[in-house]
């Protein structure tokens, strides 16, 4: 095999759920989420609808963006042609974005388990902090209603770009008994 004088090493999505949820979780839980699976953590809030942090494979094994979003319990979803509802934790989706984190685009592992965990352990901190900070601030259908609103008017047309968006407006907004 001829040497190319530079290797590429990433690591498989179960050794970068593992290296997350390690350095991730402590924090997380003590901002009361609890592990949902394939990187992500959700907080209930009691009003119908749940904050849900993780973190977006751009590039999995490699790259991954910081989310603080809502998922909203009253949203319907079609499984094999039926609507459900699935309100429990398991079973949260992205419905709104709430904050990208203000990390750009995203930050890169490193390429040996050590300086991963190093690059993990070092921005941990500063993207919970941000992400508590975000979702705090939603505390009521009222204030998730604001939210949405903001989205809608910030995003123009694109809003709608994404069915579960207009849908989560919709729903929210009937939930709200607007």
């Amino acid at each position: 095999m001829m040497d190319t004088g530079y290797d590429a090493s990433f690591f498989s999505s179960g050794e970068m759920a593992g290296l997350f949820q390690e350095v991730f979780e402590p924090l997380l839980v003590d901002l009361g989420f609890s592990y949902v699976g394939k990187i992500r953590w959700v907080r209930e809030t009691g009003e119908g609808f749940k904050h849900l942090f993780y973190l977006y494979p751009f590039r999995p094994g490699a790259d991954y963006y910081p989310y603080a979003s809502l998922s909203f319990d009253y949203v319907p979803r079609i499984e094999a042609g039926k609507l459900r509802l699935r309100p429990s934790a398991k079973h949260t989706r992205v419905h709104l974005v709430v904050s990208d984190i203000g990390f750009g685009s995203g930050y890169s592992i490193g390429r040996s388990r050590a300086e991963a965990k190093e690059k993990c352990t070092t921005l941990a901190q500063p993207i919970i902090a941000a992400v508590d900070r975000a979702l705090t601030l939603i505390k009521t259908i009222s204030d998730a209603v604001a939210t949405l609103r903001r989205h809608k008017v910030s995003e123009g047309p694109a809003f709608y770009h994404y069915s579960e968006m207009g849908l989560s407006y919709a729903f929210t907004l009937a939930k709200a008994g607007l």
